[in-house]
């Protein structure tokens, strides 16, 4: 019980938010929950999107926010047919500076879609490639994926892009072997970061024998 001399602190807004700005994803993968629903058709799951203005909207009215997230759990955010535009319209028309990082398979988009994504991105943003295997591996699991157009989109972006660019791979069986490899090739392509992450959707033979600490101590020793 709070007794009347006690002062009550409310407690402080989130600083930054997750919006799922797209249902539209190319890559099926087997965990995932649209994956495994009875009626994985374009019908049900391809169709919605947020309009720019419900987001401008959105962001207007919560004047606490700092950073907005385009990650989903079910879409991905470079399949919204304008992405460039609400980056655009979140950096030239928010009354405050907010940043803005994307979470992305990378699949299936030109090098000159990513030229104006990049264009419409300030250095202060952040893009993640989700990316779990090198070459034909990275399907193993995210099925529907191309690795030449991902290298394509990493690549475009960090040639035209000054903010940070992170590479996160999803530790299983058929891919833990290639770690060491793709912390290299982040490297190469001048990645920000490598992050490496444990699945919550593992199916039957994908947990890996290394755990995250013994992975990050072979890329110690190769760095």
């Amino acid at each position: 019980m709070i007794g009347e001399s006690a002062s009550f602190i409310a407690p402080e807004p989130a600083r930054q938010v997750e919006l799922e700005i797209s249902t539209r994803c190319v890559a099926g993968c087997s965990e995932c929950p649209r994956t495994r629903a009875a009626e994985n058709n374009d019908e049900n799951w391809n169709s919605g999107f947020l309009s720019a203005d419900i987001i401008l909207k959105f962001l207007k009215q919560q004047n606490y926010i700092e950073k907005v997230n385009f990650c989903g759990a079910y879409g991905d955010a470079i399949y919204h047919p304008k992405l460039a535009e609400i980056c655009s319209r979140i950096h030239n028309e928010m009354p405050r500076d907010i940043s803005i990082c994307i979470e992305t398979n990378g699949s299936h988009r030109s090098k000159e879609w990513w030229m104006a994504l990049a264009a419409s991105l300030k250095q202060q943003d952040c893009v993640t490639f989700s990316i779990d295997g090198i070459g034909n591996t990275n399907a193993i699991y995210r099925a529907g994926t191309d690795w030449e157009s991902i290298m394509l989109g990493v690549k475009t972006l960090r040639s035209f892009f000054k903010g940070s660019i992170s590479w996160k791979w999803i530790v299983f069986s058929h891919n833990e072997n290639q770690v060491v490899e793709a912390y290299k090739l982040s490297k190469t392509l001048k990645l920000d970061d490598f992050i490496l992450v444990n699945s919550g959707r593992h199916y039957a033979g994908s947990q890996p024998t290394q755990s995250i600490v013994e992975l990050e101590d072979a890329i110690r020793r190769v760095t």
